[in-house]
């Protein structure tokens, strides 16, 4: 991971993908830590081989929820940072602090009172930000979504699909079942086996991803021969006033009345 790191210091794409980079790839270091701590454990309670205590295993699921967070983040980012947000695009992005359950698509004139001193373009910028903070990618279809928003081909990377989706998966069953192994009987525990050389490929796939995807950005800014945007979240205008979290949110069509 840290050569990996080195060579993106030393790339010459756009700061804000540079800083993506950056942070998603230390996401994946602090994975790769979680891995270290799981295997002096294992040593230091002389567990080497067979099934483990599931407290002991744990923290490998910890290290799934945390490698999937990771993945999270940088495709908020690459829609964020490249992402073309056309009219389609933005039909389905509410004003910042709309807690309403269909406020996707219209508002009214008083639905825009409280942003009255702000400028169209950073309205548009914190709306954007603020809805990609609470969109979750569950799915290998969410993932092609964020690709296709950022304009980036998905040949190249359709190879990583298929660990990408067991990552996932995992990760849903850890979060929401708890990893609960729901068969029953003779040799089954109460959680589900994890492996350590799983969680191991599916983080350094998911180091590849990152780069590959980067490489693919930078090869279509070479071609369109255009400036990166620059839409660094650090910049947007702070508005913790009107930011309501709602990870519930759903975003669809609806009206004023």
């Amino acid at each position: 991971m840290s050569a990996i790191r080195e060579a993106i210091v030393k790339d010459q794409r756009s700061p804000e993908l540079n800083r993506l980079l950056s942070d998603s790839m230390t996401g994946l270091l602090r994975v790769s830590h979680l891995v270290s701590v799981y295997v002096e454990v294992r040593k230091k309670h002389n567990k080497a081989r067979g099934r483990v205590w599931t407290h002991l295993s744990d923290i490998l699921r910890a290290a799934v929820v945390l490698c999937h967070a990771s993945l999270e983040e940088f495709l908020r980012g690459i829609v964020y940072i490249e992402g073309d947000w056309n009219d389609e695009f933005l039909q389905k992005v509410p004003l910042p602090g709309d807690r309403r359950p269909f406020g996707g698509e219209r508002f009214c004139l008083s639905d825009l009172r409280r942003f009255e001193d702000y400028k169209v373009a950073d309205l548009i910028e914190e709306s954007v930000y603020e809805h990609l903070r609470k969109r979750s990618f569950s799915r290998v279809e969410d993932v092609v979504w964020a690709l296709r928003v950022a304009r980036i081909p998905t040949k190249a990377l359709e190879s990583f699909f298929p660990r990408i989706d067991a990552l996932m998966q995992r990760r849903h069953s850890i979060a929401h079942t708890g990893d609960i192994d729901e068969e029953l009987g003779k040799g089954h525990h109460s959680t589900k086996s994890i492996s350590l050389k799983t969680v191991e490929d599916w983080n350094l796939k998911l180091g590849q991803f990152f780069m590959v995807v980067a490489d693919q950005i930078g090869k279509l800014k070479t071609e369109q021969d255009a400036p990166p945007n620059s839409r660094p979240p650090s910049q947007l205008p702070k508005a913790a006033a009107i930011h309501a979290s709602d990870p519930q949110r759903t975003t669809s069509s609806g009206g004023c009345g």
